[in-house]
Formats: C-alpha cells, structure tokens, sequence
C-alpha cells in the first residue's frame, strides 16, 4: 500500500531525528572528557583561592592558633597537589581532544609498540578509518586515507572483522560491510590486507589455496608465522563453525580438516 504524504513526511522526520541522535552519541566521549576537565580545573581554582586565603589570616592569629591554622593549610595545599595531578592528566587528554575518534562498535584495537592501533567499527555508518594512540604522550594521530582503487575503497569499511599483530605487521581478515537493501543482509569479506605499522600504510596482497568462507564475528589468533581464524557468521546469519589457518610466510590458506578429540561447535562473538 502507498504511504500518505503526511505519513512519508513522518518517516523523514524520524530518520532525521533518528540521525541526530546517533551522532549525538558519537560525540559523547569528547563530551565527557571536556566536562570532566572543566570540572577539575574549576575545583582545583577553588581550592588554591581558599588555601591563598587562609595562609593571608595566619599572621593575623594568636601564636597558639597559628599551628593549628597551619596544618589546615597544608593540607589544603596537599589537595591542591592531588588535584593537580588529575589536571595534569587530563589536560595531556585535552590537547588532542578532537582527534578522539568516534564511538563505534565492532572495531579492532591492537597494541604495539607503545602505541594503541584502531580500524573500522561502525556507530550510524561503517567507519574505514584508521588511528592511532600515542601511550606515552596520550595523543591521537588519524591517518590520511590511502589512495585505493574504486575496488579496494568499497571493500575497505568493515566491522566485525578481526586483526592480529605479526612482527611489525597487523593482519586484517574479513568483517561485514554496511545493509544492503536490495540483497537484504550484510556483505560479509573473505580477504586479507596487511597494515604495515612502519610505514603507515595498507596493502592487499594476493593469497592463494582454498578461501574462508565469508565472515563476520569471528576470532583469529597468531601462532608462530600461522594465523588461525575460526567460527564467525556469514551473510545470511548462519554460524560457522570451520577453521583455515594461513602461512604469513607463503600467504596459502589452508583448511584444517583433521582435529584430534571434539570438533568445536560453531561461535560468533
């Protein structure tokens, strides 16, 4: 049946609504992090203003009272000390606070080197970003998107992938792309990309032996120079319960067939 026009224009107006809310959201850790600065910077002015006060009123005082008046300075200035500290902190946070990347779900976060490495996710889309999180100087970098072919460009936003740390490398396997209407599910990936934590960029090497399957939600682990992925969730919602390991030396996939003892059932996280 036809939707009438003031029913169409309710559809629109909730899809806006519905839009604004989600990006709301995606800000909220920018938010909370300015409040919670704004908040420590107020208190600890009150408290260096009132310690400056009470230490002007000590001369004023009896000499009996100036010890007493005293310890309580001092321990309004240990407060400002301890107050200090948390501002410090916090003003490390401020200096990049709009590098924070957005909130997102489904993404992958691996450390190396001291630094924190973060890709894909989805929060009101299918994020294809890539940052970066300095732990000794707590700063965010976001790198530069890649000149990608047409094909690499679509196929580079994912969530529900995995990623796993192989000597200076992160290795990126499968994940779902954003809904497809026309197909009525989510396009899950079968390739592999390779981050290169020294240069800063992707590549998309050419793997050959039997591929996995299409997945999403599904969990890999490095084991020496072979990577194993198992389980996860294909386009259709159907959960898998097979397992490929792949040699990073060779970059062959093949299918582990023979396992002694119980077959793991199926799992997607």
């Amino acid at each position: 049946t036809l939707l009438s026009k003031t029913q169409q224009d309710s559809i629109r107006a909730n899809s806006v609504e519905r839009q604004e809310m989600q990006r709301k959201m995606s800000m909220m850790p920018k938010v909370r992090i300015r409040q919670r600065y704004e908040k420590k910077v107020s208190l600890l002015q009150e408290v260096k203003a009132q310690a400056v006060q009470e230490q002007r009123q000590i001369n004023t005082l009896p000499i009996r009272d100036r010890q007493n008046k005293k310890d309580a300075v001092n321990r309004l200035m240990r407060e400002g000390a301890r107050l200090h500290k948390c501002d410090v902190f916090i003003k490390k946070l401020q200096i990049d606070i709009d590098l924070i990347p957005e909130a997102r779900e489904g993404a992958t976060l691996n450390a190396f080197n001291g630094s924190l490495y973060l890709f894909g996710g989805r929060n009101n889309k299918v994020c294809d970003d890539t940052h970066i999180f300095n732990t000794e100087g707590s700063a965010w970098t976001t790198l530069p998107r890649q000149q990608l072919t047409e094909l690499e460009r679509d196929n580079h936003a994912r969530y529900g992938h995995s990623t796993v740390k192989w000597r200076s490398h992160l290795i990126c396997f499968g994940g779902a792309s954003k809904f497809q209407p026309g197909l009525r599910c989510r396009r899950c990936f079968d390739d592999l990309r390779i981050f290169d934590t020294i240069q800063k960029i992707w590549t998309y090497p050419t793997i050959s032996g039997p591929t996995p399957a299409r997945r999403r939600n599904h969990v890999a682990v490095m084991l020496g120079r072979y990577m194993l992925i198992h389980g996860g969730v294909d386009e259709t919602s159907n959960i898998i319960k097979d397992m490929y390991t792949i040699n990073m030396n060779g970059l062959r996939w093949n299918k582990v067939i023979q396992i002694e003892g119980r077959e793991p059932d199926g799992m997607n996280f």
